[in-house]
C-alpha cells in the first residue's frame, strides 16, 4: 500500500516529511501542517497534525500500528475530538477579548507494546473563551490476541475484583508525597465510593498499570501505578501484562528483584539512635531541640499527627534543624486491634498532615507501644523501626534512672527510646549526651545508623531494633 511504502521511505531516510495545506471550517482558514515519525517501537508511527488560523490553533497525534482494526479505534477516537472542536471555534469565531487564540491538543504516549497488549494514553488539552479550560487523560488499551478494545470490567470480573482494586489504588495514592501535600485522607477516601464508575481510565506500561480516578470533573484528579505483583489475586494470572525492560533494543523480561543491603555509613566513630516519641509537646520539645543543637547531635522524632496538627511550628523547627521525622500514627492507637479501614486512617493521615506541614512525608514509623501484625506491615510503605533500648522514662519520672539505663545499656548500633514529651528526659539529655560523647558515641538519625537513608522505600515491610 501507498502508505507502508512512505514509511519505509521515512525509515530510510530517518527524516520528518513537513505537507503544506488549508483546511477552511466556518470562516476559519487553517494552514495545517502534517508529519510523520516512527516511534521507538517496530511497526508503530506517530503521525501528527498541527493546524494554525487567526483565532485557534490545534495539535493531533494519530498512532498508526499495524492492525487495521486499532487504527480505525484511534482514527475515530482523534477525529470526534478534533472536529468538536472545530465546530465550537467555528461556531462564533470564539475569539478572546484579549485577543488569546482557542487552543487544543491531543497527544499520544505509548505506554506497553508488547505481543499481546498496545496501550496507548492520550492527554487532552482545550481552551476556549468563555469556557473553564479541560486538561484530561484518555486511554486506549487494545489485546492483539482477542482483536478489540478492552475495558476495566474486562480485567476485573473476578468475585470483589472491583473492591480489591479500589483498595490497591487508594493505598497506592496514599502513600504518593504530592497527593497528600494537596488532598486529605477523608478526600481520597470518598473518591473511591464508586470504583465501577470512576475507575475506567488505565493503560498499561512497562512494569504494572496506571490508573486513572474519572469522576466527571474538568481534569482527571488522581493517578496511580500498580505494579505487575500487586495485580495478581484481583486479575486472572494470563490476563496481567508482562514485565519488560523500555529499552527497545532489549526487550528483556524482568526475572525478579534483588533484595536491597542497608549500607554502613562512613564513619570511624561508634554510631547510636537516639529517638523521641509522642510529641511534638510545646514546651518540652523545644527544649530537647535545644540541647540537641548545642552539641550538634541528630535524632529521630516520631510525632503523633495529632500533635502536629496543634504545633505545626515545632514540626517544621524539628525539620528545619536536620532532624528525622517518623510517624507514631495519629492518636497512639494499638494498631493489631484496628480493621484495615481505621488503620490506614492512622497511618495516612498521619502521613498527610507531616507532608503539609514539614514538606515531606514521614520516613520511618514506630507503631504505638511497638505492637505490629501482617496486616499493619502490608499497609505500609515504610519499614518500622522500633528500639533496642527502653530508658522508661515514662515510667521511673526521675533523670537519673533515665541516663542510668542509657549507660547500661548503650552499645554501637543501638536504637534508644526517650520521649519528648516526658520531663525526666528532657532534664536528663544533656548528661546523656555528655556522656556517649565521652564514650566517643556519634548520635544519628536511624535511617542514618541502619544504611537506609534515601531509599527507605526499598525495605517497606522490615523492622528494623537496632543496627546489627
Amino acid at each position: 500500500m501507498w502508505r507502508n511504502g512512505l514509511i519505509s521511505i521515512m525509515t530510510i531516510m530517518v527524516a520528518i516529511i513537513l505537507i503544506g495545506c488549508s483546511l477552511a471550517k466556518g470562516h476559519q482558514t487553517f494552514e495545517v501542517k502534517e508529519s510523520i515519525e516512527t516511534s521507538d517501537f517496530k511497526g508503530i508511527d506517530i503521525m501528527t497534525e498541527e493546524g494554525h488560523s487567526a483565532d485557534a490553533t490545534y495539535k493531533v497525534q494519530m498512532v498508526h500500528t499495524g492492525n487495521e482494526t486499532l487504527n480505525d479505534l484511534i482514527s475515530s477516537y482523534v477525529g470526534k475530538h478534533k472536529q468538536f472542536f472545530l465546530d465550537e471555534v467555528a461556531q462564533k469565531g470564539l475569539k478572546d477579548e484579549k485577543k488569546e487564540k482557542s487552543s487544543f491538543s491531543l497527544e499520544a504516549k505509548l505506554m506497553h507494546v508488547s505481543d499481546r497488549y498496545i496501550s496507548i494514553e492520550y492527554t487532552r488539552k482545550e481552551k476556549l473563551p468563555q469556557k473553564e479550560p479541560i486538561s484530561r487523560m484518555d486511554t486506549i488499551t487494545y489485546d492483539l490476541t482477542k482483536n478489540k478494545q478492552i475495558q476495566m470490567e474486562d480485567l476485573f470480573y473476578r468475585p470483589n475484583g472491583w473492591e480489591k482494586l479500589a483498595e490497591q489504588t487508594k493505598l497506592s495514592i496514599l502513600k504518593d508525597e504530592e497527593a497528600l501535600k494537596t488532598s486529605t485522607y477523608e478526600q481520597i477516601s470518598q473518591a473511591f465510593q464508586h470504583p465501577e464508575r470512576d475507575l475506567k481510565k488505565f493503560s498499561f506500561t512497562p512494569k504494572g498499570m496506571n490508573i486513572y480516578l474519572d469522576n466527571g470533573k474538568k481534569e482527571t484528579e488522581y493517578i496511580c501505578f500498580l505494579a505487575s505483583e500487586n495485580l495478581k489475586g484481583i486479575m486472572e494470572e494470563n490476563d496481567i501484562p508482562p514485565v519488560y525492560q523500555t529499552a527497545v533494543d532489549s526487550p528483556e523480561v524482568l526475572s525478579g528483584t534483588v533484595q536491597p543491603t542497608p549500607q554502613n555509613l562512613p564513619s570511624a566513630g561508634k554510631l547510636i539512635a537516639l529517638t523521641f516519641d509522642d510529641g511534638p509537646h510545646i514546651t518540652r520539645t523545644p527544649r530537647v531541640l535545644d540541647v540537641l543543637k548545642k552539641y550538634n547531635a541528630k535524632a529521630t522524632f516520631f510525632v503523633l499527627g495529632e500533635q502536629v496538627q496543634q504545633y505545626p511550628g515545632i514540626l517544621q523547627r524539628i525539620s528545619a534543624e536536620g532532624h528525622e521525622i517518623g510517624s507514631h500514627t495519629w492518636d497512639h492507637s494499638f494498631l493489631p486491634k484496628l480493621g484495615p479501614v481505621e488503620m490506614m486512617r492512622q497511618i495516612y493521615k498521619t502521613s498527610e498532615v507531616i507532608a503539609k506541614t514539614a514538606g515531606k512525608k514521614p520516613t520511618v514509623l514506630r507503631p504505638p507501644y511497638g505492637a505490629f501484625n501482617d496486616q499493619l506491615e502490608s499497609l505500609l510503605d515504610v519499614p518500622i523501626v522500633n528500639w533496642s533500648v527502653d530508658t522508661l522514662d515514662w515510667k521511673h519520672s526521675n533523670s537519673q534512672s533515665v541516663l542510668r539505663i542509657v549507660k547500661r545499656d548503650a552499645r554501637p548500633g543501638s536504637i534508644i527510646l526517650m520521649h519528648d514529651i516526658q520531663q525526666a528526659t528532657v532534664e536528663a539529655l544533656e548528661e546523656i549526651l555528655l556522656y556517649l560523647q565521652s564514650q566517643d558515641y556519634q548520635c544519628v538519625t536511624v535511617s542514618e545508623l541502619l544504611g537506609i537513608q534515601d531509599r527507605q522505600e526499598d525495605f517497606v515491610g522490615q523492622v528494623f531494633y537496632e543496627k546489627e
